[in-house]
This record gives structure tokens, C-alpha cells and sequence, in this order.
């Protein structure tokens, strides 16, 4: 019998922010013995930076520079978004 392959993969974005996903998928490849298939599920959240150096403190549970008073302002005084950690979902 031919094998025409039946790759199947479902994602749901379970926020507003859609940095929480689910994803279903099935994969099906040919064998000696048939057909061998592969079943998932999987959860993941993805979490964006700005730069390098806000992943490293964020990796070491400091604070980023750019969490500072004055109404969310960064020091350079740009519009840079403030991030704190009420912000998460």
C-alpha cells in the first residue's frame, strides 16, 4: 500500500498576549512493520526581552534597569515599555 503521510499539528493560543500556547499534534512515518504513529501534547509560554543583558538579569532574578520611578519612564527618557512583574499575564 502507498504511504502518503498524515502530519497533523494543532496550536491554541490560550491568551489575549498569545505567549500561551497548546499544541496537538500527530506524526505518522512508514515502517517495516506499517505504520508508526506519534502522539502529543505540549504547553509553552514564551516570555519576549528587549535586549540581551534584560534575559541575563531576568536568568539571575534581578530586576531589569528599566524598572524605575516616575511613571514608567526609561532613564533615557525614550518610550521604552516598563515590564514589572504584575505584567506577566
Amino acid at each position: 500500500s502507498a504511504f502518503f503521510g498524515e502530519d497533523l499539528v494543532l496550536e491554541i493560543f490560550l491568551n489575549q498576549r498569545r505567549n500561551l500556547t497548546l499544541r496537538v499534534y500527530r506524526r505518522s512515518t512508514p515502517d517495516i512493520g506499517g505504520i508508526r504513529s506519534e502522539n502529543g501534547v505540549g504547553l509553552s509560554w514564551r516570555k519576549e526581552y528587549d535586549s540581551f543583558g534584560d534575559w541575563w538579569r531576568s536568568l539571575l532574578g534581578k530586576s531589569p534597569d528599566t524598572d524605575t520611578p516616575g511613571g514608567g519612564e526609561s532613564p533615557s527618557g525614550g518610550n521604552t515599555p516598563v515590564f514589572r512583574e504584575s505584567d506577566n499575564f
